[in-house]
């Protein structure tokens, strides 16, 4: 009876481990399948490969599309036969509908893919044979949705200029719009501000990433959507900061809110992967092509404009609608 109890209870005991050891197993597996994929991933090599050319001392802010087509997969070609040229100190525009390759264009600028056909240039020079590091030191970036950290306001600004002094910090958040909202932080310059700026609204991570651009410096600038999901109230604040960052530098802007890339010196409408049209806004507008269906589609109320240009808007917008059946 004594060895009968004594086998029940030392049998509950070595269950238990056996059921621990089924546990670890299946924990085994799971980080043997882990690391499987992490070495898959480190053994990869990447497309884009880095020049180990010398960089050049000085390049001209001059940017050139030739004959490009480019394709994430085989069967499905992104862009077709793209050409075109952003002068020194020009502001050129993209703008067409979702999905027509525009965002393509500044990742293809930044190298993250090469062309499988044609070539980029950046002051005459072929971006290939630019060191990596050198081609995004002369190109910053405000994209629709800025990327911060989980750090302190300052931190995140550096990011544009890891050398800055505070005072030089401060100096470009005040030409952001952004000084007066980061010094009513609990911390001011030291409030962390979460994961991707979370304690933050929408306009007031955009102006952090506007600050971020002017402290880098660089003579390209690249805005990917910068005001689009930025309310009315902060629009304006955001619109002035931009301005101060544009100045003497080359500018492309993709933008579907129409009415930021107005004052561009060439807006290219882009379909389907191609240029489909280019000009200036008030062209674009009299030819009554793609570019005039999407101002009337937006209804843009241009208050800028001189009343020659507001009544071509207008009437750009009345014809189209007139064809829909439709009524002003």
């Amino acid at each position: 009876m004594d060895k009968l109890v004594m086998v029940l209870l030392l049998g509950s005991l070595f269950y238990e481990h056996v059921s621990n050891l089924l546990l670890y197993h299946h924990y085994s597996l799971q980080g043997r399948r882990s690391a499987n994929a992490i070495f898959e991933l480190l053994d990869q090599r990447p497309e884009v490969l880095d020049s180990q050319a010398i960089a050049p001392s000085a390049i001209e802010p001059e940017i050139r599309f030739e004959g490009v087509f480019f394709s994430y997969h085989c069967d499905r070609p992104v862009l077709h036969n793209i050409s075109f040229e952003v002068k020194p100190g020009s502001t050129v525009a993209l703008v067409g509908a979702t999905g027509t390759g525009k965002s393509t264009v500044i990742d293809l600028l930044f190298r993250f893919h090469d062309p499988q056909e044609g070539r980029i240039l950046l002051g005459g020079y072929d971006i290939r044979s630019l060191p990596l590091n050198f081609l995004r030191s002369q190109m910053a970036l405000v994209a629709q949705e800025p990327y911060l950290f989980y750090d302190t306001v300052e931190n995140n600004l550096r990011l544009g200029n890891p050398g800055a002094s505070h005072e030089e910090i401060v100096r470009a958040a005040e030409a952001a719009n952004a000084h007066q909202f980061i010094v009513a932080l609990p911390e001011g310059y030291q409030t962390v501000i979460g994961e991707r700026g979370v304690l933050l609204s929408g306009g007031e991570r955009q102006r952090i990433a506007i600050a971020r651009a002017l402290l880098k410096g660089a003579p390209v600038l690249l805005l990917d959507e910068p005001t689009s999901s930025i309310d009315a109230e902060n629009e304006e604040d955001i619109q002035k900061a931009l301005g101060r960052l544009q100045s003497q530098r080359t500018v492309m802007i993709i933008a579907h809110r129409l009415s930021t890339v107005r004052k561009a010196d060439c807006i290219l409408v882009m379909e389907r992967g191609r240029i489909a049209e280019s000009g200036s806004h008030e062209e674009l507008l009299a030819n009554g092509g793609i570019y005039a269906h999407l101002v009337a589609a937006q209804s843009l109320d241009i208050p800028e404009c001189g009343d020659d240009e507001n009544a071509l808007s207008m009437e750009a917008g009345s014809s189209l609608l007139a064809m829909a059946g439709g009524e002003l």
